[in-house]
Formats: structure tokens, C-alpha cells, sequence
């Protein structure tokens, strides 16, 4: 992957780039920290989440606001996802909805499974509560053989991915064959 500004544009939606590097098989750890985040910005990605979970890979998220289910993702009232209600919003989720939940139910890092592979923390809870207003996401492999970095203004939501006019940037690491 070439250097490149993301504006979102038809040649260069977000969502491409994203999926090109989870589906990277040395792809092994994700970091994103993002202001808001959504399950449709997730079901974008699901296919390649569900591979990258299933061959051992981790993904650490930081949102900024804790996520509300939306009334087009739940068939019946839900309440704030996923802090401690994330079973419940799950059970209520519309059947589009429902493998992305699943998938994050199965995979979480909780006290009840102390290995799972996805850990969603928000920001500035407590206390302090602030809101996280950063967008970044980080691509490692083992030993670090891949670092790539995309810094911009996209959230991980759906509008974020594939629809609103944000600009990123993205810069390979200094391996990647493709670049050196």
C-alpha cells in the first residue's frame, strides 16, 4: 500500500484500506481510537474481522462516546452498548445486526473470558469523563513486520468508512515489500 491521502471518494474509501490490512495474513494486532463507533461501521469490516479472530488476531478499540444502539439495529428498546448491558443489546439486536454482536459477545475481553481477542474501552469514564476526539488506526504483525498507521478525521462508524468527506492519511511501514 502506497502512501496515500483516504478523502473517502469513490478510489479511495477508508473501508478499503482497512479491510486490505486486516486481511493481511500478518496482520496479528489492530489499535483504534476513534470519537464514536458503530455496529454499521463494523458490518463493513465483519467478514474480515471474523477471519482476523479466527486466526488469533487482537483488536484494542478506544471510542470516545459510549455507542447507542440505533432505532434501525434493535427490534425492541436497547440501552447503551457495550458497557454492562451488552448481553441484553445484543438479544435485542435486528437480524442484520446479530453476527456483528455475536461476533463481539464471542470475542470480548471480559472478566468472564480473560481471553478474548476484542477490547472496547471508553474514554474518560468516571470522575473525569472527557471525550476522545483522535482518529487512529494502527496495523501490527508479529515482531512488528507490519506497522501501518492511519491518522485523519474518520470515524470508526459507517458515514466514517465509506460516506462522509474526511481526510486521511495512511503510511506504511517501512518493510511492507510493496514500498521498499
Amino acid at each position: 500500500m502506497a502512501n496515500a491521502l483516504i478523502d473517502n471518494s469513490e478510489r479511495f474509501k477508508l473501508v478499503k484500506y482497512i479491510k486490505e490490512l486486516i486481511s493481511r495474513s500478518d496482520c496479528n494486532h489492530i489499535l483504534i481510537a476513534t470519537g464514536y463507533w458503530d455496529l454499521p461501521g463494523m458490518a463493513l469490516v465483519y467478514e474480515e474481522l471474523k477471519d482476523f479472530f479466527a486466526r488469533g488476531g487482537k483488536l484494542d478499540l478506544l471510542i470516545g462516546q459510549e455507542p447507542q444502539l440505533q432505532y434501525y439495529q434493535a427490534t425492541r428498546e436497547a440501552h447503551t452498548f457495550p458497557d454492562f448491558y451488552i448481553q441484553r443489546d445484543v438479544e435485542s439486536l435486528t437480524d442484520e445486526y446479530k453476527p456483528i454482536g455475536k461476533l463481539i459477545i464471542d470475542n470480548a475481553l471480559t472478566e468472564e473470558n480473560p481471553n478474548g481477542k476484542f477490547e472496547i474501552r471508553v474514554y474518560g469514564q468516571g470522575e473525569h469523563k472527557e471525550f476522545l476526539h483522535a482518529k487512529c488506526y494502527i496495523f501490527l504483525g508479529n515482531n512488528h513486520t507490519l506497522a501501518t498507521g492511519i491518522v485523519g478525521s474518520s470515524n470508526f462508524t459507517l458515514k466514517g468508512l465509506q460516506g462522509n468527506a474526511c481526510l486521511l492519511y495512511t503510511s506504511p511501514s517501512p518493510r511492507d515489500p510493496k514500498t521498499s
